[in-house]
């Protein structure tokens, strides 16, 4: 089928479509999932959840999870792709795996390089998870932090994470207004709450009626417009609800360049039945504790926001084996630097130290400071700093700014400023 036809058929289901089917209610029979939480206070629900993971405990099958079932799967990682995205990491975040329960999630982040405290209210869930994460080689070193949650206050201080994830884990929650105070409380000023969750009509889906009718355990519906209510009232700022279309269509070649080209595309491509079906049925979104979140040096991001302009001012003998070099730094990018120092994220300048023909000696030669403050968009810093000398009478030395543990600025497209020493003397800017 041409584009043309593509356009012409989505037009006549447009305006030939019926309205939206009314939304599912209790029907008679069916378990009201608020009747069952009035049931059992905290302590019980959570007891009733561990008792649900401990015949799985050896499930081969739980063990393999997110890829346990191919259709599964692909549910999880197009939501994991958003969540992860969208919660803009970095590394050594401390983040809080929310419901982690066999710890998948935990470890991924890990991975990633964030600090992970993976909580649950299941221990069983959570010994499951410390084994898989003691017997994979790759993970086993990594930084996660296991805690059982009680169902009512996490067990961490105030403003102790940067990150909170919660996958498929908040649905479960007996008081969801509790818990959004109890995120609010643990996240720092600029944290962001991450979630990928079932729809607004979750707890009537014929899957969900037979875990609560055969396990007693809750699963809740996800009214986003509620618990935005709750969260603007106890200190989050803002709110993100992730829109795309995580199922792909599969195009010849003339269609998939004329959209690229026409940068439009036919709503039975985009709106696909299974893409309509996910947003029905599922909610990625994020709340902010601040409204205004400030791109610095902690996220690499594209090639606009880790940029500087550097000029030489001076190059003077100091004691044996050193120099002075006095520079002019600019930030020329939309990402504000950290100050200097070692933690991810911090802005020094970064020595490669070559040889006189060109050739690299020494990639990570020395640091020196930037700035013991931030450094914003369009500011400037003088630079006065000692440089110590290598072994060498021909060399060059090559300065780049690095954002620690991230990334160096010479890889998002600006170029270092070499300068070269004959007899160890400074003798020209390259």
């Amino acid at each position: 089928m041409s584009l043309l036809e593509r356009v012409q058929r989505s037009w006549k289901v447009l305006v030939s479509a019926p309205k939206p089917d009314a939304p599912p209610t209790l029907q008679p029979g069916q378990i009201d999932v608020k009747t069952l939480i009035a049931h059992h206070d905290a302590a019980k629900h959570a007891e009733i959840a561990d008792a649900y993971f401990e015949p799985l405990l050896n499930d081969p099958v739980l063990r393999r999870k997110p890829f346990a079932h191919f259709g599964e799967s692909v549910q999880i990682m197009a939501s994991l792709a958003q969540v992860l995205e969208g919660m803009h990491l970095f590394p050594q975040a401390a983040v809080l795996d929310f419901g982690a329960g066999t710890c998948w999630s935990s470890r991924i982040l890990a991975s990633l390089g964030c600090r992970v405290t993976a909580l649950d209210v299941s221990k069983n869930a959570l010994k499951i998870g410390r084994s898989l994460h003691e017997q994979d080689p790759l993970t086993k070193n990594l930084p996660i932090d296991f805690r059982v949650f009680d169902g009512r206050s996490i067990p961490a201080e105030d403003a102790s994470f940067d990150r909170i994830l919660s996958f498929d884990a908040f649905h479960h929650a007996a008081d969801q207004a509790a818990l959004v105070r109890e995120f609010s409380r643990v996240l720092a000023d600029d944290g962001i709450a991450g979630f990928a969750e079932p729809g607004p009509f979750h707890s009537l889906t014929p899957s969900s009626q037979m875990e609560m009718r055969s396990y007693n355990v809750i699963e809740n519906d996800i009214r986003v417009e509620e618990i935005w209510n709750v969260a603007r009232a106890c200190g989050f700022a803002d709110i993100r609800l992730s829109f795309t279309m995580p199922y792909q269509e599969l195009l010849p070649l003339e269609d998939f360049n004329r959209i690229l080209a026409t940068k439009s595309a036919p709503d039975d491509i985009v709106f696909s039945p299974g893409n309509i079906l996910m947003h029905k049925n599922r909610r990625v979104f994020f709340l902010y504790k601040s409204a205004t979140m400030e791109k610095d040096s902690r996220f690499a991001g594209g090639t606009e926001g880790l940029r500087y302009a550097m000029q030489l001012r001076d190059v003077a003998p100091e004691a044996a084996g050193t120099v002075r070099l006095v520079l002019a730094i600019e930030n020329i990018g939309k990402s504000t630097w950290r100050p200097s120092g070692t933690a991810p994220g911090c802005v020094n300048i970064g020595v490669h130290l070559r040889a006189a023909d060109g050739n690299m000696v020494d990639n990570d030669f020395t640091r020196l400071s930037v700035s013991t403050d931030r450094v914003r968009p369009g500011e400037t810093r003088e630079v006065s700093a000692s440089l110590r000398l290598p072994d060498l009478e021909d060399f060059i030395v090559e300065l780049d700014l690095v954002a620690e543990n991230v990334t160096w600025f010479e890889l998002k497209g600006t170029t270092p400023l070499k300068l070269a020493f004959r007899n160890r003397r400074h003798v020209a800017q390259q």
